[in-house]
């Protein structure tokens, strides 16, 4: 298996438009992103500005709160995306959830959050589809039978036709493992390069996140063959 990386820099971050009226979550949402280079967030107020906004520039990911969604309007794919562009359209919304699934599937909208969700699901949920819309290229390292996009925080199977999602400490520990080529990682080095000084962690912490991430990428879980255990530390064998 050829381990070597594609590395390909992003000229420009990916760019979301947010079409809400909710002051204290837009801010919330820009705060997060400021502390990434990756994404940049564009915000219309009204139905009609991002509507305007959205026709008038390129965009990667739309999220759309339903209460600003004039109550008639019965698909917002049509108004947003005319030339059938596909943009992965994301609806955030109050309502619960069996009718929230309902009101997206109506708006054909791509997916829903129910407000107050946590940022962090929020950016997971974005990442999720931006791999699908991309026009720029990224680092892709092949693991296994994975091919790995840490900015992204996903493991692809393209024979299997599958994507695995990861935690932030998940592709850090990967990227990390990956990084020694096939060499040991002490679990004090893991512990030292993803968490850093912090007396609460501990390698039960590490072990932890060491079983999660196995039982997704081990093809059979109770048999370790791609994430090894190793004396003093853990170990990619490919």
């Amino acid at each position: 298996m050829n381990t070597n990386s594609v590395d390909v820099r992003m000229t420009s971050p990916r760019r979301i438009l947010m079409v809400d009226n909710d002051v204290a979550l837009i801010d919330s949402i820009k705060e997060q992103l400021d502390l990434t280079d990756e994404l940049a967030l564009t915000v219309a107020c009204t139905y009609e500005s991002g509507v305007s906004k959205a026709k008038a520039e390129q965009f990667d990911v739309i999220l759309i709160s339903d209460s600003i969604i004039p109550l008639r309007q019965q698909d917002i794919v049509e108004t947003f995306l005319p030339d059938k562009v596909k943009i992965p359209i994301i609806m955030l919304t109050n309502s619960q959830a069996n009718e929230a699934s309902e009101y997206k599937d109506r708006l054909r909208a791509d997916d829903y959050l129910i407000k107050p969700f946590r940022l962090d699901i929020l950016l997971e949920r974005i990442h999720t589809y931006l791999p699908h819309h991309e026009t720029t290229s990224e680092s892709v390292f092949s693991i296994g039978r994975f091919s790995f996009f840490p900015s992204s925080k996903l493991l692809i199977d393209a024979d299997a036709d599958s994507t695995v999602r990861l935690t932030t400490k998940e592709t850090e520990i990967l990227k990390c493992l990956h990084g020694a080529d096939k060499k040991t990682v002490t679990r004090d080095v893991l512990l030292d390069e993803i968490w850093g000084y912090n007396a609460s962690v501990t390698t039960h912490t590490l072990e932890t996140h060491i079983y999660r991430l196995r039982q997704k990428i081990e093809q059979n879980p109770s048999k370790n063959e791609l994430l090894i255990t190793v004396p003093d530390g853990y170990q990619l064998t490919s």
